[in-house]
């Protein structure tokens, strides 16, 4: 029964790639008579774990992929902000994190090197550490 819940799952995480794509415009379309068909990318795998989702997929031939790095903003839309594109020219992942990096983590010093205290008492109101995103690009 596991297994089933898990392939409803993968189905339901591959539908919300498919709608990104969509959304985003990453398809071919071409009509047969009166009906207008849509080719997507091809979806090859879907790995969910407990803190991520993993969905490799690749291009149809003729797509462009630079239109993938352009229109991350609307996986991120689809995702949340916790989304990750990397790829080139055919094969792309994208990674999809379940839960942000906390702003900011308190920890004691004295618990991690407990050696460098041991000669005196222990004075250690411990610290913070703020995390932020860096985001890289060209600058202008």
């Amino acid at each position: 029964m596991q297994k089933v819940f898990e392939f409803i799952e993968r189905q339901r995480a591959k539908s919300a790639l498919k709608k990104a794509f969509y959304n985003a415009g990453l398809f071919i379309s071409y009509k047969n008579g009166d009906k207008t068909y849509r080719i997507f990318p091809k979806i090859h795998s879907v790995k969910i774990d407990d803190d991520k989702t993993e969905y490799v997929f690749t291009l149809i031939n003729g797509m462009d992929p630079k239109e993938v790095m352009k229109k991350e903003y609307v996986f991120q839309q689809v995702f949340g902000r916790n989304t990750e594109v990397k790829g080139d020219l055919k094969k792309f992942v994208l990674t999809v994190h379940k839960n942000e990096l906390p702003k900011k983590v308190k920890y004691r010093y004295s618990e991690i090197y407990p050696s460098h205290f041991a000669s005196r008492p222990s004075q250690d109101k411990g610290f913070f550490i703020y995390f932020s995103k860096i985001i890289s690009g060209p600058t202008r």
